[in-house]
């Protein structure tokens, strides 16, 4: 892979050169004050790790979980089998009932295997499956009458600590957005109530610390990380999506050392031409250096590398996932989409027309999973802890709620987040904004922009 630098910086004076001026690196962001300084730390209240408490009992409940799927492929029964059977009233064993518990059971499992099957097929991807899990734990978990979640919490929280990106990619409305003003960083107050109160709730799958935003600008990432990280323990997975730009052999080991789970790095390009057309203002070189550095520690974490499929790209698919496989990165492959409507340039970058087979799989699981699930399973927190819809909603123009004057309950299943919801299930996403203008309105499968 060629590592020549990209020719396509900003001149100096240059308009996008002065929009970006307020965030330089060499800038001491730390220094922005927006609130009184708490401690991070948030002491688990039970031990981990030590064979009780909660790791115990997650062990238990997977293990269990896992048994129950096993027997209903095998299509046993009775005591060894499905630990839901067939019982009579005075607690008799009824074999009719039991057999049709198990057959609808069996049926079940068959179908989410198919679609997880489907989904891998549409966007090879092995990553891409994850989507039909969460579509299933989303639509699971849901009153479709009311919106209301049985869940006291989000299942993934996305949390912007830091309100700028230094990049001006193609395909990102903060391209156009044109922030100005002072740098917003997240307070340290209500960071260390939403850990509290995610804590609690114990709903917590998977914590990402990135919103419409490069996390390296936040000097204090780390501190961050450890806090999350000390917080939540195995039950969820810490991870920073970044471009990579920032990303030195030391920045990677201090998030390593603050115990971050996952590092994700968006590259989106085989070679320096097309990098610099796509994300302009980052160094193509410096980033495979960077990841590459990391590769070379084989750290005890997961590393990634993503690539946003789109016009200007998709003739580099093959020869990038073929490269960063070798060198031991997992690959993320998806598809450009029209971030609700806010990516003027959309019609410019997505995709051509697709191949006849793929608008067939595409339309099959469309019926199977015909909306989006993002509100059903995730909260989005911006850097003044506003709380959007959707992380696609790069607009705020779906405001659900306020964590700095309400509680994480009272916004996750507030009148705003269940209105949403059950319009969405209802197949009624035309009614909400932003939802109505979004390429995936109809289910995680409209990532061509289709409608």
């Amino acid at each position: 892979m060629s590592r020549e630098n990209s020719t396509s910086r900003p001149a100096p004076g240059s308009v996008y050169a002065r929009q970006i001026a307020p965030v330089d690196v060499e800038q001491p962001l730390e220094t922005v004050e927006e609130g009184p300084r708490v401690a991070f730390r948030v002491r688990v209240p039970q031990p981990l790790g030590d064979g009780t408490g909660p790791a115990r009992e997650s062990a238990q409940a997977i293990a269990a979980d896992r048994h129950a799927h096993a027997t209903a492929r095998e299509g046993t029964g009775g005591a060894q089998g499905l630990p839901v059977v067939g019982r009579a009233r005075g607690g008799q064993h009824d074999p009719h009932a039991a057999e049709h518990t198990n057959s609808a059971l069996r049926a079940r499992v068959a179908g989410y295997d198919a679609a997880v099957r489907l989904a891998k097929l549409a966007f090879d991807s092995r990553v891409k499956a994850r989507s039909v899990t969460n579509y299933w734990r989303g639509v699971s978990s849901t009153d479709r009458r009311t919106g209301r979640s049985r869940l006291d919490g989000p299942q993934a929280v996305l949390l912007q600590t830091v309100d700028r990106c230094p990049a001006s990619c193609i395909m990102c409305p903060n391209s156009s957005a044109q922030k100005t003003g002072r740098v917003r960083l997240v307070d340290d107050g209500l960071y260390a109530r939403l850990l509290a109160e995610l804590r609690n709730v114990r709903t917590l799958r998977r914590f990402v610390l990135m919103l419409q935003n490069e996390p390296l600008l936040d000097r204090r990432l780390e501190e961050r990380v450890r806090a999350a990280k000390d917080t939540f323990g195995p039950r969820a997975v810490i991870a920073v999506v970044t471009s990579g730009d920032l990303l030195s052999p030391e920045r990677s080991a201090a998030l390593i050392g603050a115990g971050v789970d996952e590092l994700s790095i968006s590259i989106d390009a085989h070679t320096a031409g097309t990098y610099g057309r796509i994300r302009m203002g980052l160094d193509f070189g410096r980033v495979c250096r960077n990841v590459e550095a990391l590769l070379a520690e084989n750290p005890k974490i997961t590393v990634g590398v993503r690539f946003l499929r789109q016009r200007e790209n998709q003739h580099e698919v093959r020869d990038f996932v073929r490269h960063w496989k070798a060198r031991g990165a997992g690959v993320f492959v998806h598809t450009v989409v029209n971030r609700a409507g806010s990516l003027e340039s959309f019609e410019a970058v997505r995709l051509a027309e697709r191949r006849p087979a793929h608008r067939l799989v595409q339309a099959v699981l469309r019926r199977l999973y015909p909306f989006c699930t993002l509100p059903l399973t995730a909260m989005s927190v911006l850097a003044d802890g506003r709380v959007i819809l959707c992380c696609h909603d790069w607009g705020a123009q779906a405001v659900v709620g306020d964590l700095t004057r309400q509680s994480l309950g009272e916004v996750w299943n507030g009148a705003a987040m269940c209105d949403a919801r059950r319009a969405l299930m209802a197949g009624r996403a035309s009614d909400i904004e932003p939802c109505a203008q979004c390429s995936l309105r109809h289910g995680p499968w409209g990532v061509d922009g289709a409608a």
